[in-house]
């Protein structure tokens, strides 16, 4: 079978942005699919396209001159079973059954790409407040000897190779007396300190020195993924993120900004930025999926105060050999992981490359 054929359905505007005042027209695909089957069959046959109360998804795969790409079906009306002129099932074996199906997205389905990016380290920004004494950093239940109030990043560096849990190799400290980055690898953990022993200001009261304080919170690592959009059908990215305090995810106009009556070129670095996440989170930025949810099946809209994704790549952007590159940032812990989905849709069986 090939064919492009389809036919329109007038589908409401009312929830779109901007309300449209007709609806816009989309494709309905269905497609009369003819089978051979054996009595022995038939029974398979049945159970693989369900019941009216449980009607299953199956996949048609067409494989042609642009590679596979794939209709998924429901059964739009019951399956009729007859015999052929000159065939009698109960003696020659043989049913011919046809199948009106309904494709669930209108669009054929191409290959399509799972990528991954793992939190490679423990990143944490450490804030010394004090002008005097000393403090401590604990990692996963060690503890250094005191540090200087104002050391240097790499004073502290070796202080922290020093730990058992730690290990020279992998702990790096950048940053300023007092406003460090540290990064360490290998495990996962967290680290706290303790600055007791440091002092700010001058004399509170007769009291003495006011204790200062180390204030430390994850500090932010970026990844990257690699997105493009060979076909002739916008290209909606999908995301699940790993329990973080908080991830960036790109939402890029692509130009694509007057749609939503936003300034030109105010969107071209969009980034959308969760809320702490406890369990995992799937995002969606088709519109006509459930954006945000939780892997408990929550949905989780109501965490991101109506901030949702609004652009597709548009068709023909970026290729494999050259794809367009984008940031999501983690602030979490170690190992914690993003994941990119990349469905992509065709409106034809075959063809249409750029």
């Amino acid at each position: 079978m090939y064919a492009t054929g389809f036919t329109v359905r007038t589908m409401s505007g009312a929830f779109e942005p901007g309300g449209r005042i007709v609806g816009e027209s989309v494709p309905i695909r269905e497609l009369v699919l003819p089978f051979w089957l054996t009595p022995e069959s038939r029974p398979r046959f049945q159970r693989l396209w369900g019941t009216p109360g449980n009607f299953h998804k199956v996949r048609y795969h067409y494989d042609g001159p642009s590679g596979r790409r794939s209709l998924t079906l429901r059964l739009a009306k019951e399956i009729t079973y007859t015999t052929e002129d000159g065939f009698d099932a109960d003696i020659d074996g043989v049913y011919h059954a046809v199948v009106s199906a309904l494709a669930v997205n209108p669009m054929y389905e191409g290959a399509e790409s799972i990528s991954e990016w793992t939190n490679p380290t423990d990143q944490f920004s450490v804030e010394v407040q004090g002008n005097g004494g000393t403090f401590t950093l604990t990692y996963r239940g060690a503890t250094t000897q005191a540090i200087p109030y104002a050391a240097t990043p790499a004073m502290v560096q070796t202080t922290l190779g020093y730990l058992s849990t730690v290990g020279a190799g992998n702990v790096t400290v950048t940053g300023t007396p007092n406003a460090y980055t540290v990064a360490i690898s290998g495990s996962a953990g967290t680290l706290t300190g303790d600055g007791k022993n440091l002092t700010v200001g001058g004399i509170w009261g007769d009291l003495g020195w006011e204790h200062g304080n180390v204030a430390i919170d994850y500090a932010p690592n970026i990844g990257w993924f690699e997105v493009w959009n060979p076909t002739d059908q916008p290209l909606w990215l999908e995301w699940v993120f790993d329990p973080a305090k908080s991830w960036q995810f790109p939402d890029p106009s692509f130009g694509q900004e007057r749609k939503w009556g936003r300034s030109p070129g105010q969107d071209l670095e969009r980034m959308i930025v969760t809320p702490e996440l406890t369990q995992m989170l799937s995002v969606m930025a088709d519109p006509f999926m459930d954006t945000y949810v939780s892997a408990d099946l929550s949905n989780a809209a109501g965490l991101f105060n109506g901030v949702e994704p609004l652009y597709a790549v548009p068709p023909y952007t970026g290729t494999a050999d050259d794809p367009v590159l984008m940031p999501v940032v983690c602030v979490g812990p170690a190992g914690a992981k993003a994941t990119l989905r990349q469905r992509r849709f065709w409106s034809a069986e075959s063809g249409l490359e750029a």
